[in-house]
């Protein structure tokens, strides 16, 4: 999908289908969200023929079909990594589940943790982290209001939302992510999810019976910029 002088890449990759999206500027310059199994062959296309410039890599979460690869490509692409500090609860679970799957697992040695909402400047594009725990400790969406998109990670999906059960996850924790998820962005929002289709928050409110249930509060304001 292209929105003016941007371009989004969606790539499915891994054993669980999940989605990887590349964010590129008018010259090149690009952002990752998500790292699954494969991604790293794709990228390495890419950056030998000089067609992106990967400057960052922005993790949802670190379960092993979002994150397996995100250390080595950080590694040949000199991108920085962030993620939310919280998510180092669950990397001993996600390296057990990536075997499991046969899945190798590079544990992230993240150039920035986050720990609270705050929007980063990438020097060209502005991301806003959100902390959205629920289906992990540190699950992260990242809204770039300039493209009237959101990176919902496994929060929500088209129809449905992430599922709570694994270690780490809440259903507490989740309710209040969603709305306040809900309540930061305009209705018009695109949403990309970690899995399966695109969709916007103004579908969500119509037919999507977790959204629908908790779409109600009053809007709060961001805070500072974190610059990286």
């Amino acid at each position: 999908m292209r929105i003016e002088t941007f371009e989004i890449k969606r790539y499915v990759l891994g054993p669980l289908d999940t989605n990887s999206y590349l964010v590129i500027d008018r010259v090149g310059n690009a952002l990752l969200v998500d790292a699954p199994p494969g991604i790293l062959t794709i990228m390495l296309y890419l950056l030998d023929r000089n067609i992106v410039n990967l400057t960052h890599i922005l993790i949802t979460h670190v379960h092993f079909d979002h994150a397996a690869e995100a250390e080595p490509l950080r590694e040949v692409s000199g991108a920085k990594l962030i993620m939310h500090r919280d998510e180092f609860l669950i990397l001993e679970e996600s390296g057990r589940w990536a075997r499991a799957y046969g899945i190798r697992w590079f544990k992230p040695d993240p150039d920035k943790l986050l720990t609270e909402d705050t929007e980063i400047d990438l020097g060209w594009v502005r991301v806003q982290a959100i902390h959205t725990p629920g289906h992990s400790p540190g699950s992260t969406c990242y809204y770039i209001k300039e493209l009237n998109t959101i990176f919902t990670g496994d929060l929500i999906f088209k129809g449905t939302v992430g599922r709570t059960d694994l270690p780490g996850g809440s259903s507490r924790e989740m309710i209040k992510s969603l709305k306040k998820v809900i309540l930061l962005i305009p209705a018009e929002t695109r949403i990309l999810p970690g899995h399966g289709d695109e969709t916007t928050l103004s579908d969500e409110l119509k037919h999507n019976p977790y959204v629908r249930a908790i779409a109600s509060g009053p809007k709060r304001d961001w805070g500072g910029t974190l610059s990286i």
